[in-house]
């Protein structure tokens, strides 16, 4: 309820960066950079070019120092589009530079990663991403983020279904739930009781908190970057959905999505904590469960725009009939 963080009111040039993300991709030891850049300014077309450096952030290496990308796109006629013979014949891929639009644009580009440092729960491997925008030859904005390279998947193919694999081993979650230990650190800036919080977890043999229905500070999930710990972030939905709240739903999602990606401690979200059964008979107010579903899959179709590797799981103690995809249910041993 409310803010739960700093807040900061910034000057920026028309020209800034707003978000950061590095998606590792290890099969192809390559790294994908999405910068998010917003233009505020008119005229709003701009030419621009990015520079970039990747260093070990916990580790000596430079992976590249200061490369220049200028953005392009080729031209793909023919799609929908009335094209002459000449066009076809001369300038069917052509290649023009890419500009920044009024508002917010999203540039993707890979780099090379070989042999890279993996991130893992015994060796957390972090990497840094330097990046600055110049416009017309002139810097307009700096930023820095870390990331690292690692692969989580849930095997949904097998006869044996629901099996998770973190860079490619087999790996059960150990965890428990976390009820704002960690965030009361934050609110207290007590870094040194959050580090112990984290290491307290793994020496109890866990390998996974799940923040229990919120989202947390951006400065929980660096430091279980940092120390090795695996974390679960849920949409704050619990028992049932408000039908008015629906494209609300959608939108906080991709919003949560964008915000954990970067961190490669986080390696699963939820939409939802246990459902009650058939909207608690108030289908008025609240989805029916196929609603419910439909909701789900819309949630999927927004998490996977903002992280195509994310692992969803859709509901947090299913004691409704389940989702399709894997089941869950809630065991407190202790």
């Amino acid at each position: 309820m409310g803010l739960y963080g700093k807040v900061f009111i910034e000057e920026r040039n028309p020209v800034h960066l707003t978000d950061l993300y590095v998606r590792p991709m290890l099969e192809e030891q390559k790294a994908e950079v999405w910068a998010e850049i917003n233009c505020s300014g008119y005229p709003s077309i701009k030419e621009f070019v990015l520079r970039y450096s990747i260093f070990g952030q916990n580790f000596q290496q430079t992976v590249c120092e200061n490369v220049s990308f200028t953005p392009s796109i080729e031209r793909l006629f023919g799609f929908g589009d009335v094209v002459s013979e000449y066009e076809m014949e001369h300038d069917r891929c052509a290649v023009v530079p890419l500009r920044l639009g009024h508002g917010q644009n999203v540039v993707k580009f890979t780099v090379d990663m070989p042999d890279a440092k993996i991130w893992s729960l015994s060796e957390p491997w972090l990497y840094q991403l330097q990046i600055a925008v110049e416009v017309q030859g002139e810097v307009t904005d700096v930023g820095k983020c870390q990331f690292g390279m690692r692969s989580f998947i849930q095997d949904v193919t097998s006869e044996k279904k629901g099996m998770f694999y973190l860079n490619g081993n087999k790996i059960r979650l150990r965890g428990a739930n976390t009820m704002g230990f960690e965030q009361q650190d934050v609110l207290r800036e007590d870094y040194d009781q959050l580090i112990d919080d984290i290491l307290l977890g793994k020496l109890c043999n866990m390998n996974f908190f799940r923040f229990t229905q919120r989202p947390v500070q951006d400065e929980i999930y660096e430091y279980c970057d940092k120390l090795g710990m695996m974390t679960q972030t849920d949409l704050p939905l619990f028992g049932a959905m408000r039908r008015s709240k629906v494209a609300e739903g959608v939108r906080q999602t991709e919003e949560m999505v964008k915000m954990v990606r970067k961190h490669p401690c986080n390696v699963m979200i939820t939409y939802i904590n246990e459902p009650g059964g058939d909207c608690y008979d108030a289908p008025s107010r609240f989805l029916k469960r196929d609603e419910l579903q439909a909701f789900f899959e819309m949630c999927d179709r927004a998490a996977k725009l903002m992280n195509p590797d994310q692992v969803i799981k859709h509901v947090d103690g299913d004691y409704d009939p389940p989702s399709t995809n894997m089941p869950d249910f809630h065991c407190y041993a202790m």
